[in-house]
């Protein structure tokens, strides 16, 4: 009898193990120090708001990647074609406005058309195909909103999504507490880029799950092997996790920088050098470009809406209101302003040739960012 007791009191023991184990990411807090800013909607805003929602949105809330509607050449996307990344990036966007019926719309899309059955986000829906492939920074994106949105608008389904999206990653694209770019179903790629790696969302994730802390400190580590130097305080592109290298002969990418320095600073990290730098550089030369050579030399004069997007968003976060003026002076000198444009207050050519809902959706977060 006394054995059978005990028994049955391990075997409670370890189903409310269990129980909890499964339980406990839906309940536990998730901290953040995240601020919203609520800016003033400006008429530069505004208009831009409306050519990307009567112009660049589908009426399920797809957001198409081009104005123009050409197809797609293999992994090159085009058209109107619907990208996770325009999705993730209007979820970021409809938080900062406080808009939640352009929240759920934009959720909305992902739901019917891009979740997969391994409960990842396809990464691109062309027409009736869905790619079985997903970026693992999108996904992160996604979840960052979703997580996001429960803390702002006390709503637990966000949060059951978020956790539902966040098993399939560390599932599917997790290896040694490694994260990949993607795994296409055969194998998981061999390569991380930098920028892929959300650092405040897996901070987030490592709150709900403690299983998610060793992959937080991996991907700092990865990020902070990857730093260049402190004369030119950028980051490197990718690392090669199966070799352990990295892109030690490509220029500098500056947007996946950017990128790479925004995920550090949202974490916390030191990122000083790197805004001093950005912000030399930009009153020496009047622009950032696209691309500098490992000695911190411009490659051309090309520059973007989204680098400027990101720096506005990187500059209002320290208070730098010089650095953050000076790329948002960008921002709005890059906005189509002609009225006969069939793409005014959009951003591209005025003829609607080169409009891409990256640049469009990071120069909307750009206006929510500025706070000057």
């Amino acid at each position: 009898m006394k054995k059978k007791v005990i028994l049955i009191g391990a075997t409670l023991l370890l189903l409310s193990t269990i129980i909890y184990y499964i339980a406990a990411p839906y309940f536990r807090t998730v901290y953040s120090d995240k601020i919203w800013l609520g800016t003033n909607i400006s008429k530069e805003e505004e208009v831009l708001f409306d050519f990307v929602n009567n112009n660049l949105t589908d009426s399920n809330g797809g957001i198409y990647t081009n104005y123009t509607n050409v197809k797609s050449a293999g992994d090159i996307t085009k058209g109107h074609a619907i990208l996770s990344e325009s999705q993730g990036i209007m979820l970021l966007y409809s938080l900062e406005k406080n808009d939640k019926i352009l929240f759920d719309k934009t959720l909305e899309y992902i739901k019917n058309n891009m979740i997969l059955s391994n409960s990842l986000i396809s990464w691109r829906v062309e027409g009736s195909l869905k790619s079985d492939t997903s970026a693992t920074i999108d996904d992160l994106r996604i979840v960052k909103a979703l997580l996001l949105a429960e803390k702002r608008w006390n709503i637990k389904s966000y949060r059951v999504m978020a956790i539902n999206i966040s098993r399939g990653i560390y599932k599917e694209l997790v290896d040694n507490n490694v994260i990949v770019d993607f795994n296409d179903r055969y194998k998981m790629s061999d390569v991380t880029t930098l920028c892929y790696l959300d650092l405040e969302t897996l901070r987030m994730l490592s709150d709900l799950d403690s299983s998610w802390k060793k992959v937080l400190e991996s991907s700092v580590q990865i990020i902070n092997n990857g730093y260049i130097s402190d004369e030119v305080p950028f980051y490197k592109k990718e690392f090669n996790r199966k070799q352990e290298t990295y892109d030690d002969n490509q220029n500098i990418d500056t947007l996946l920088s950017m990128i790479v320095i925004l995920n550090k600073q949202e974490n916390g990290q030191d990122i000083s050098k790197s805004i001093q730098w950005i912000k030399n550089r930009f009153k020496a030369d009047g622009f950032i470009s696209t691309s500098y050579s490992k000695d911190g030399k411009a490659i051309s004069n090309i520059e973007s809406t989204s680098i400027y997007s990101f720096i506005v968003q990187i500059s209002s976060r320290t208070n730098d209101e010089e650095l953050a003026k000076l790329a948002m002076n960008k921002i709005r000198a890059f906005q189509i302003s002609n009225f006969n444009s069939p793409v005014y207050g959009g951003y591209g050519m005025d003829d609607g040739s080169q409009v891409y809902s990256y640049d469009n959706l990071n120069a909307l977060m750009s206006y929510r960012y500025f706070k000057y």
